[in-house]
């Protein structure tokens, strides 16, 4: 199973701490993608987990139409 975890925020927080738990957890069993604010905490997190990430800008603006796209680079 692939599974592609988003977090926007870069944060230390319940929210990034348990997206990080789950890439810890099942790194073996699953394909795992993550995708966060460049050079975020779960961004270098992630990368010492041997996860594959994506960084992109999602506050370049307040309303940046872009963002979605910038994903797309991803597959």
């Amino acid at each position: 199973m692939r599974v592609l975890e988003i977090i926007a925020s870069g944060d230390l927080g319940g929210g990034t701490n348990h997206v990080l738990q789950i890439l810890r957890g099942f790194k073996d069993s699953l394909s795992l993608y993550l995708v966060t604010q460049r050079d975020s905490y779960p961004f270098r997190k992630a990368r010492e987990i041997g996860t594959p990430c994506s960084g992109l800008d999602f506050f370049s603006g307040r309303v940046d139409p872009r963002v979605p796209f910038q994903g797309a680079l991803i597959v």
